[in-house]
């Protein structure tokens, strides 16, 4: 069994929430038209997902972002490697002549 590592501020705001959710749910259920509080679930539901992938997107972005700033470093690397090898070209075909 996994030990609990969540401050318990989070715990007590989850429940809140999770509190909250159920009082809309019962309101969404008794107060509304039938077959309304499907469709909101529905988008509720809609809405979760399209929140996943959001963030799922954002991952990959990051991800992305971060890769192309190591190949950027890379390529400054080989740069600087590029112009020492030119230097030290140059200086050996002035030794030679």
């Amino acid at each position: 069994m996994k030990p609990n590592l969540r401050p318990k501020s989070i715990i007590k705001k989850q429940a809140l929430v999770r509190s909250i959710d159920d009082i809309i749910s019962n309101i969404l259920t008794f107060c509304l038209p039938p077959g309304l509080p499907v469709q909101l679930e529905t988008l509720k539901t809609d809405l979760a997902t399209r929140d996943n992938e959001i963030v799922g997107l954002k991952m990959k972005v990051d991800t992305l972002t971060n890769q192309q700033s190591e190949h950027q470093h890379y390529i400054d690397v080989l740069k600087d490697q590029i112009r020492s090898k030119e230097q030290q070209s140059s200086m050996f075909n002035a030794d030679v002549s």
